[in-house]
């Protein structure tokens, strides 16, 4: 019986990065400006006021700009779309934003990595796990090669493949790279970092599910202390897929949201 799980899901806004010499929004400072601002408003849930506000600027964009700013803002429209459950809308926006950043910065570029786990945490929602693999793959090759192998964003990739065997009843792939992200993270991290509490919380769950209760007992509650020492609110988009697939913490798995 499959059990749906929540991961850490890469929902950075990508940075616009481009230096612009066009006037209005286009111009570099603005871009940024406009960026945080309607990240800060979608970090806060609130999507009517981050909607209309990341339209404009992809609209902007497609008149102005090169194709690695329009991508990086497709991506942040896509992730509002997306933390209200409107997959279907956020969907070809992803793929869309994969293809313009393929185009634009490479195949290998480590831009894409975190839209190639935006798209594979909603196949995964979806559960067409068959679909959803190949990108998580692929996000985490891109990364162990463009980034040091003990980079917490590894540690991000592998703990999201994980969440994806894990809800397909393959502990003995998901464990190892659970643990392989664990190792990475505390080292990178430090070992009271909240997202080394995700992976331990994911870990003792595959614990949990495998009878291995005395091996969770430890995780759950170095998990439960970090997540109380840090203080860290769950995002909205964490708490919106919780309400919709999970009935108690125990039953949730955390995609990791790239920094």
């Amino acid at each position: 019986m499959m059990r749906c799980r929540l991961a850490w899901v890469a929902g950075l806004a990508l940075a616009i990065t481009a230096s612009l010499a066009t006037p209005g929004l286009a111009q570099k400072s603005d871009l940024s400006a406009q960026s945080a601002r309607i990240n800060a408003l979608r970090s806060a849930g609130k999507y009517a006021e981050a909607l209309p506000l990341a339209q404009a600027m992809v609209a902007s964009l497609e008149k102005t700009s090169n194709s690695r700013d329009l991508a990086a803002a497709l991506n942040n429209l896509a992730q509002i779309y997306a933390d209200q459950g409107h997959d279907d809308q956020a969907e070809p926006i992803y793929k869309r934003a994969i293809a313009l950043m393929e185009k634009g910065t490479g195949l290998d570029s480590v831009e894409i990595a975190p839209v190639l786990n935006n798209l594979a945490a909603l196949d995964q929602r979806q559960s067409r796990f068959a679909e959803a693999e190949p990108l998580f793959k692929r996000a985490l090759a891109i990364r162990e090669k463009a980034l040091s192998r003990e980079h917490p964003d590894v540690g991000q990739s592998l703990n999201n493949l994980a969440t994806l065997y894990h809800d397909q009843d393959r502990p003995s792939d998901a464990e190892p790279l659970y643990k392989r992200s664990l190792a990475i993270l505390e080292k990178a991290l430090g070992p009271d970092h909240p997202d080394v509490g995700t992976t331990l919380e994911n870990l003792a769950q595959l614990c949990d599910d495998e009878g291995r209760h005395a091996e969770a007992e430890p995780l759950h509650k170095r998990a439960q202390a970090i997540e109380k020492k840090a203080k860290t609110p769950v995002s909205p988009r964490v708490m919106a897929q919780g309400n919709r697939n999970a009935t108690s913490r125990s039953k949730m798995m955390k995609r990791m949201e790239t920094r």
